[in-house]
């Protein structure tokens, strides 16, 4: 007997910014491109949250937004994110991750497209649509508790972008 031989469909890339040449670019666009070229991916801090642009590019990884943090810091567990997908870690909802704090593990979970265009800005531009993936780093409270724990710090509440309410956890 003799087995068919099949060619596999790839899936191809998603369209992006660096397809689309666009000639007049929203300001800041260009150092977005140019940083995700360098580095694979862009880092936008906002008031109450940070999220990357490109990992999707770079790595074909969710887009990541981390809430309630200091922006140094936001920064630095983005970096971590980037570093663990590099070295082949995959991010699962649910699963707890260790390498972002000394002592306790952060979690993941799938992000509402409805939240794209508020926590995900310059991702959705990049992307031109809402399709990417994207999740939330869901990070614990000074004592290490996480929003869905008992005694969880209330002052050191993040929104919860999965829609699912976080007493649904745990």
């Amino acid at each position: 007997m003799v087995l068919k031989q099949t060619t596999p469909t790839l899936k191809p890339p998603m369209p992006n910014a660096f397809d689309r040449h666009e000639p007049n670019l929203p300001p800041g666009a260009r150092d977005v491109l140019a940083t995700i070229r360098l580095h694979g991916w862009s880092y936008a801090p906002d008031s109450h949250h940070a999220y990357t642009t490109g990992f999707g590019w770079s790595l074909k990884a969710p887009e990541i937004v981390v809430c309630a943090q200091a922006s140094h810091v936001a920064r630095d567990l983005l970096a971590e994110a980037y570093r663990q997908l590099k070295a082949g870690v995959k991010l699962r909802p649910g699963k707890p991750y260790d390498g972002f704090f000394e002592d306790c593990p952060v979690f993941f979970q799938p992000i509402e497209r409805r939240w794209y265009d508020r926590y995900l800005g310059w991702s959705v531009w990049f992307w031109g649509d809402y399709t990417f993936k994207a999740l939330q780093m869901v990070v614990p409270d000074s004592r290490g508790l996480l929003p869905w724990q008992p005694g969880f710090d209330p002052a050191e509440m993040q929104p919860d972008l999965s829609g699912r309410k976080w007493a649904a956890r745990g």
